[in-house]
């Protein structure tokens, strides 16, 4: 394929017909980060407490509850947190979290998390879920930290409408 919304389409079939690919040059659908950031957002959003990847995916991603960036806390925090996940709640990152063992400008972006966690919650469907992880963080997060615009002109929230429409 020549332009990259046209991965996802083609992307769908293969693994729909179980046809093994390799993508050369280029980034696979599922494997860009915007696509994994907002799967990971939804995933959480249904199963907060088990969700250790997605959680540690997303702990960076402020929400619009405090209008500036509350969580970015930082790789040494996560390796902490995967620590104390580890030790002390059986691998649950999302119980480590909660643990109120955290400072207090950690536990800030903690209870943004949260937060961010149960506005996603409110949507009934995947599809709807995925509308309010833009509205409530990841749109500003794609804009602000990533840029809009990718390689060939694509624009990364274009990927999310993409992921939009494979969930329908």
């Amino acid at each position: 394929y020549r332009i990259n919304r046209q991965s996802r389409l083609l992307e769908d079939q293969l693994i729909k017909a179980k046809i093994p690919y390799r993508i050369i040059g280029g980034t696979s659908f599922y494997n860009r980060k915007e696509v994994r950031q907002m799967m990971a957002l939804v995933e959480a959003s249904y199963h907060p407490i088990t969700a250790n990847e997605s959680i540690r995916l997303i702990l960076n991603i402020a929400s619009n509850q405090f209008g500036k960036n509350t969580r970015f806390l930082g790789a040494v925090f996560v390796k902490e947190m995967n620590a104390l996940a580890d030790k002390s709640y059986a691998g649950s990152f999302y119980m480590a979290c909660t643990s109120g063992k955290l400072k207090k400008f950690q536990q800030k972006g903690i209870d943004d998390l949260v937060y961010t966690i149960r506005y996603i919650q409110q949507g009934e469907t995947p599809a709807e879920r995925m509308d309010l992880a833009l509205e409530v963080c990841l749109e500003d997060h794609i804009r602000r930290e990533e840029g809009v615009i990718e390689d060939e002109g694509s624009s990364r929230l274009d990927s999310i409408s993409e992921l939009k429409k494979a969930m329908v």
